[in-house]
């Protein structure tokens, strides 16, 4: 990047500036449908903290996000029971770590099959760009690329308010 700074600038000016724009898109939308993020690990189910880079992106997709004026950008450590009523008419449930499937989650708890975005098919994880080896592009180029993301999430919570392209990072679970 040494004397590069122009075409550095320039491509950092253009991923904020098309940001930019899809935020706006997602900040006008008629709903703000809730999501949930994540499945439990060893007991415990960390859902994004309110301050953290996710809930910056659920909020500028236009999707509601249950704890998003909690304190602190890591994760919050919840239990099932305080997961479940939200989750029980959550419009999309998001992010569900290595799972490819709806048999998949069920496997995991039975109790999910319970949950409306199970029953509605709104189930959506960032793995279409995993490798044969398991290495997920989310996790390496998504951060260099929060357009990316935001359109995905976009075209997720609000379809048909972008042009109905494939998603990028993001893939229904079946």
């Amino acid at each position: 990047m040494t004397d590069r700074e122009e075409t550095v600038n320039k491509k950092f000016d253009s991923v904020a500036n098309e940001y930019q724009r899809l935020a706006a898109l997602g900040a006008g939308a008629a709903s703000h449908p809730s999501v949930i993020i994540g499945m439990p690990y060893k007991g415990s189910w960390y859902m994004p903290a309110g301050e953290s880079y996710m809930v910056r992106l659920l909020n500028d997709a236009g999707a509601d996000y249950h704890w998003k004026d909690s304190k602190g950008t890591g994760s919050l450590s919840l239990n099932f029971e305080m997961v479940a009523p939200i989750a029980l008419s959550a419009g999309y449930w998001l992010n569900l770590g290595t799972v490819e499937s709806k048999a998949q989650v069920a496997s995991n708890d039975s109790r999910f099959t319970q949950f409306a975005p199970y029953r509605t098919g709104a189930l959506y994880n960032n793995t279409r760009r995993t490798n044969d080896i398991g290495s997920n592009d989310y996790w390496e180029s998504g951060v260099a690329n929060p357009q990316l993301i935001l359109a995905d999430l976009i075209r997720i919570v609000h379809p048909g308010l972008l042009p109905k392209d494939s998603l990028y990072y993001y893939k229904q679970l079946q």
